[in-house]
């Protein structure tokens, strides 16, 4: 059987549409895990300040946000792998940067409890950083500049531990150091940062999805 040979002008678009199959797959896939750690942190916060609100035991409600975020990206790739998606280079890039900065949260969440310090300062620093790099990565500007807005805002916690004398106190008194303030500008900065990103990334997927679709039939 003889093979079809392409002209160069559908060598280009079979190149273009390809590229775009890739980056509409990676702003999809990283969209998604966005919203589930974005959403499960600001619930864990929010689960936190109430509880500490209501004089009930708290502190280790924060133990539970790692294993209902992966929980819930294990169950989103299992759904991934049903669809018919090959893993590229960038893929595993992005799972590898993560999977560094999971296990760098997880010792700095370890030394905020034996140092009594700020683990808001280094766990929104280190995630701030992991988003920075997957937005570099998928050449996403948004999730680049929301990557680097959540590093700034890393040092919030610092200065308030520093120059607020309660705040220092309520560390002192809690098994982490950090006050009910500071629970809830953590939830926020997920919200706004990491949510929100979230939500263009998988809304910008959905209309390339359509784009393609409408362009599919109108060949």
């Amino acid at each position: 059987m003889q093979e079809k040979k392409l002209t160069e002008q559908e060598s280009l678009e079979l190149i273009n549409s390809m590229i775009s199959n890739t980056r509409t797959q990676l702003t999809r896939g990283a969209g998604v895990p966005f919203l589930i750690w974005g959403y499960t942190t600001v619930a864990v916060s929010l689960w936190e300040y109430a509880m500490h609100y209501f004089n009930l035991y708290w502190g280790w409600g924060w133990f539970a946000l790692p294993v209902i975020g992966w929980a819930l990206t294990y169950l989103y790739s299992r759904h991934s792998k049903r669809q018919e998606y090959v893993k590229s280079y960038v893929d595993r890039a992005i799972y590898a940067v993560w999977t560094v900065f999971g296990i760098s949260v997880l010792f700095a969440f370890g030394a905020a409890l034996v140092y009594n310090i700020s683990m808001f300062f280094m766990m929104t620093l280190l995630i701030g950083m992991g988003t920075a790099i997957t937005g570099a990565i998928i050449k996403s500007k948004v999730v680049t500049a929301g990557g680097a807005l959540t590093m700034l805002s890393s040092t919030i916690f610092a200065l308030r531990h520093m120059y607020l004398p309660e705040v220092r106190e309520m560390g002192r008194q809690a098994i982490f150091a950090y006050s009910m303030n500071d629970m809830l500008i953590f939830a926020a900065i997920f919200f706004l940062l990491m949510c929100i990103p979230g939500h263009i990334l998988v809304r910008k997927a959905k209309m390339n999805d359509a784009n393609s679709n409408g362009n599919v039939q109108r060949a």
